[in-house]
């Protein structure tokens, strides 16, 4: 978007300030499966060569049983994360063309529970991950509605529905 500068005859460009947070966001949202996976295995770095396999190899199978439950619970939570993310980045970035603040807390909000969910996945196993499930869905289904909402917005069915 560009705008003419009030103080003098050129034009500027010009980033609405209420986009600010949608975005870094986003981006946290895209950054926090790589990073969450390794702070699951309790690695600094991941080994030479990446993965050594996805839990069911000739690798695994020469983990002792509680090395290799752990192991997979981190798998888990990533990949749980891998298969969400393109509907989140998608549904915030829908919903803060209109609703930007209520996208960035809703991005927010995932975050948290994506968070939450991933660490106590990984380290108390599959049953302990209810909690964080719970805010991650919540958040999930009002990013969805504000893009929904938007959506109507931008199609111009807003006015007839009365939003």
């Amino acid at each position: 978007m560009r705008a003419a500068c009030h103080t003098c005859t050129a034009i500027h460009p010009v980033r609405p300030p209420r986009h600010n947070f949608t975005p870094t966001l986003r981006a946290r949202t895209a950054t926090l499966a790589p990073t969450r996976l390794l702070q699951a295995t309790g690695e600094d770095k991941l080994p030479r060569g990446g993965y050594p396999d996805m839990g069911t190899g000739r690798y695994a199978a020469l983990l002792p049983y509680a090395s290799w439950y752990r192991f997979a619970n981190a798998q888990r939570a990533h990949y749980n994360y891998v298969e969400s993310v393109a509907s989140v980045l998608s549904f915030s970035l829908l919903g803060g063309l209109h609703y930007p603040r209520f996208a960035a807390g809703a991005t927010a909000g995932y975050v948290v529970g994506r968070e939450v969910y991933a660490y106590l996945y990984s380290k108390k196993g599959p049953g302990a991950r209810s909690a964080g499930a719970l805010i991650l869905d919540v958040a999930l289904l009002a990013l969805f509605g504000s893009a929904v909402a938007s959506g109507l917005k931008i199609a111009g069915a807003s006015k007839a529905l009365g939003f």
